[in-house]
């Protein structure tokens, strides 16, 4: 082999793998551009349901489940839920949850972030109507958190529910201070811990007062 075929192998070479570096760095870029472009657009997406769900509870937190859009402020996890109009304590209807046996945490819940928090400054109390259909006591907890973003502040209280009974949940202001901001609240979670049977309790008349 001459040495000018040797030289021509080498450059062939040296551009085949030029070629296929540039190959793989535009492939590289590409996908970091698409997944870039799929993370804004959830971000977006969870700030747009954000400001549309919650915009009419910035000045006055309320929620009697009269409307079909209420059952869009809370996330069902591990939960089945269902606006109904059975044992509603305001207006016509209230909020079914189904909290399935064997589940570690069902319940609703939803999650705020920078200036979509609430503000509960003016709060002397936070409270919601429930009741349980089932024969069998119920262990609700209520779990409230404040910040713009994680780590959160956190409150978190248990309440037993008599079995077929009809409760109002009622936290004060001076509970909940302690522990959060109220003039950032960011989050609300009413799960049941671990159920062993499956409960089916309705809510109604979510409000601070």
């Amino acid at each position: 082999m001459t040495k000018q075929n040797k030289k021509f192998n080498f450059l062939a070479g040296l551009a085949l793998s030029l070629l296929v570096f540039i190959l793989i760095g535009a492939s590289a870029a590409i996908s970091f551009n698409f997944t870039s472009r799929v993370i804004n657009f959830l971000d977006n997406r969870i700030n747009i349901r954000n400001v549309s769900a919650f915009a009419p509870l910035q000045k006055d937190f309320f929620i009697s489940f009269e409307k079909d859009s209420d059952s869009n402020i809370f996330e069902a996890e591990y939960a089945g839920v269902e606006i109904v109009t059975n044992f509603a304590t305001d207006g016509k209807r209230s909020l079914l949850v189904e909290f399935p046996a064997n589940q570690k945490y069902p319940g609703i819940t939803f999650d705020l972030f920078g200036k979509d928090c609430l503000d509960w400054s003016a709060m002397q109390s936070f409270s919601f109507d429930l009741f349980n259909i089932i024969e069998s006591k119920a262990t609700v907890v209520v779990q409230i958190r404040s910040g713009q973003k994680y780590p959160k502040k956190q409150f978190k209280k248990e309440f037993v529910i008599t079995e077929k009974g009809k409760e109002t949940i009622k936290i004060l202001r001076n509970e909940l201070e302690r522990s959060l901001n109220l003039k950032e609240i960011s989050h609300l979670t009413i799960f049941v811990n671990n159920p062993q049977t499956t409960y089916y309790i309705y809510l109604d008349n979510m409000r601070i007062e």
